[in-house]
Parts: C-alpha cells; sequence; structure tokens
C-alpha cells in the first residue's frame, strides 16, 4: 500500500532530522547511527518517535519505542526461523508475535490522539513487520 506522499514527505524528513540530530544535537555527541539489519540502535529510534510524535507524553513515548524495537526483533527472528526451521526458533517467533501484537493493541488506544498522517506512519512504519 505505501505512504501517501505527505506521509511518505514527513517520514524523508524524519530520517534526514535523525541523521542531523545524531551529528549535531545529542549530547556529548556526535553519535554514528549504529542501526543495521542486525542491531537495533536506541538512539535514533528514540529520535524518530520524538519527531514524529512531538509533545508526546513519556508512557506513550516508551511504547512507541518499545514497539520499534519489538518489531526489529521479531523480523530478525522471522528470518532467522525461515533459515533454521526448527521447534525453537519457531517457538521464538511465536513469543515475540505475541508480544508484538500485545503492544500493538496497547499503541492502538493512543491512536485516536494522533492526527491522519501520524495514525498513516505507524500504521506502516512501526504496525507492520516487513
Amino acid at each position: 500500500m505505501g505512504l501517501s506522499p505527505t506521509a511518505d514527505l514527513i517520514w524523508e524528513m524524519c530520517d534526514e532530522y535523525v541523521a542531523v540530530a545524531l551529528q549535531h544535537l545529542c549530547l556529548r555527541g556526535p553519535y554514528p547511527d549504529k542501526s543495521t539489519e542486525g542491531t537495533f540502535d536506541f538512539r535514533p529510534e528514540s529520535l524518530c518517535v520524538r519527531f514524529l510524535f512531538p509533545g508526546i507524553a513519556e508512557p506513550g513515548f516508551n511504547a512507541l519505542v518499545g514497539l520499534r524495537e519489538l518489531r526489529w526483533r521479531l523480523g530478525q527472528t522471522q528470518k532467522g526461523d525461515r533459515l533454521e526451521q526448527s521447534p525453537a526458533s519457531a517457538h521464538s517467533s511465536e513469543q515475540l508475535e505475541a508480544m508484538f501484537e500485545s503492544k500493538c493493541q496497547e499503541i492502538e488506544n493512543l491512536l485516536r490522539e494522533f492526527s491522519e498522517v501520524q495514525r498513516e506512519i505507524l500504521n506502516e512504519k512501526f504496525l507492520k513487520v516487513t
């Protein structure tokens, strides 16, 4: 489905903001973005959430960053499960899926507080596992 042009533009602006903020705005920075396919980096994710959801209360902020981490972990586990195809990896994947679904339900209670564009980005970039 993808994002609307407005949501896509805001997502691109968020990426640019995170890159600039890591280099010039973080205390005791600059910081390299250590996010890779195999590494979750809290700092850029927290900057992303602060950019997209300015003024969000701490519980909502923590829930959104936690959701991003669970989304990343679930994606990594599913990739490993496709390679391993073992009962242990399938069990790990099922546990993370349950945790992710629970966190998604928690976030959905916040949706009515967000703008249409924020909800669109949240649905596409936070609530879907790629």
